[in-house]
């Protein structure tokens, strides 16, 4: 039996290189797409439909309000820098994700 599995509505946490690629792909699809950063802002200028929110991807309660009805999460962010270094904080994104060919979609 061959079922496609349809991911409406997609969260992708991060705007920089990766997560923007991640966003233009399912576009591309015909997909729903909400970007979540720290501030809620970007600089680039976003496909019609495409939301960006505010959420700090450490913070388990702001994860789970924004992921809640997704069908998939990608988790493009990286941890901010402090000094020049990575933080120590511990990002707590749990990811239901779903990888095949263009045939059977995201």
């Amino acid at each position: 039996m061959n079922q496609q599995l349809q991911s409406d509505n997609n969260i992708v946490f991060g705007t920089g290189p990766l997560g923007l690629s991640v966003m233009e792909e399912l576009v591309s699809r015909g997909r729903e797409v909400t970007l979540v950063n720290r501030h809620g802002v970007v600089d680039e200028l976003l496909p019609d439909g495409v939301k960006i929110v505010r959420g700090d991807a450490t913070n388990p309660d702001e994860v789970a309000a924004i992921c809640a009805g997704a069908d998939v999460v990608f988790q493009c962010a990286q941890p901010p820098m402090i000094s020049g270094r990575r933080s120590s904080q511990r990002s707590c994104v749990v990811l239901s994700m779903v990888w095949g060919d263009p045939g059977h979609g995201w």
